[in-house]
């Protein structure tokens, strides 16, 4: 199978690492030349998303925001220049429903499929090949872009048309940063009544209470600074607060377009950065 990967960033690389090994043919594409250096050898290393368009049949994309997919997908120098009729994009990043539907669009026009196929896991998800992959598409092509899937995942869940996969994906992300939220609170409210915060993870662990996210962004409170240094520890921080924010952002939009009030993300929007960044 002739694939492409653009974008091989901090979850990029371990998806397309997946993809460089048989039965696959891989080209990759990175604004960042040093991104794609560790390919060499591996992959073909493509200079364009069009270049890369005309080496697969197949492509993943995992870029940072809605403008970088559009772009890559429709600007000058774009995929839809390249790709043969029948092609499949995948859209990994998260970016709005509706971006999905639009790009899916214009992929008709050259008779190309653009799909969904959120993921969730993290890094290590993909490393493992246990990632969550949240499709939305019609059943032919999604049948067709499911080898690819299968190299980085460990549940693929069809959920319907265009835009179903990502809109999971948001509801998902919702869910995971009102649970992040309770915990900055829950523990620090701890803190300042005198309580152990260790005893209160112990409680949260016995009754269910304490997620995987949860624990996770516990242990790198505890941990990150000595493991990255003061600097890279705040940085972390930073990027993670940008992320919760764009996604929330993004389900706030997709409440309004399918009419639904979600005043509790609402309320989280507004403070999920200053909880985040806190130690």
């Amino acid at each position: 199978m002739k694939v492409g990967f653009i974008g091989v960033g901090n979850i990029g690389k371990p998806m397309a690492e997946q993809l460089a090994k048989p039965p696959f043919d891989l080209t990759v594409f990175d604004v960042s030349a040093a991104a794609t250096a560790p390919f060499a050898g591996s992959a073909r290393i493509a200079g364009s998303p069009a270049e890369l368009g005309r080496h697969a049949d197949v492509v993943g994309i995992c870029v940072r925001h809605d403008a970088d997919v559009t772009a890559v997908v429709t600007a000058k120098n774009g995929l839809l220049e390249t790709l043969q009729p029948g092609a499949i994009i995948a859209i990994h990043s998260t970016v709005r429903p509706a971006t999905v539907r639009t790009l899916a669009e214009a992929g008709m026009a050259k008779d190309v499929h653009v799909l969904d196929a959120a993921v969730s896991g993290g890094p290590a998800g993909a490393v493992a090949r246990k990632l969550v992959a949240m499709v939305g598409g019609e059943a032919e092509p999604v049948a067709r872009l499911k080898p690819m899937l299968e190299a980085f995942s460990g549940t693929i869940i069809h959920a319907g048309g265009i835009g179903t996969g990502m809109a999971l994906k948001l509801c998902n992300n919702l869910v995971t940063y009102m649970q992040l939220q309770a915990a900055i609170e829950g523990f620090g409210l701890a803190a300042a009544g005198g309580l152990d915060g260790k005893v209160l993870r112990d409680v949260m662990a016995a009754n269910g209470n304490l997620t995987t996210a949860m624990g996770q962004y516990l242990d790198f409170c505890n941990n990150g600074a000595k493991q990255l240094g003061e600097d890279g520890y705040w940085a972390f921080k930073d990027a993670t607060a940008g992320l919760a924010e764009k996604d929330l952002d993004f389900a706030l939009a997709f409440a309004e377009d399918v009419g639904f009030p979600i005043k509790g993300t609402e309320a989280i929007r507004q403070v999920i950065r200053t909880g985040l960044k806190s130690r």
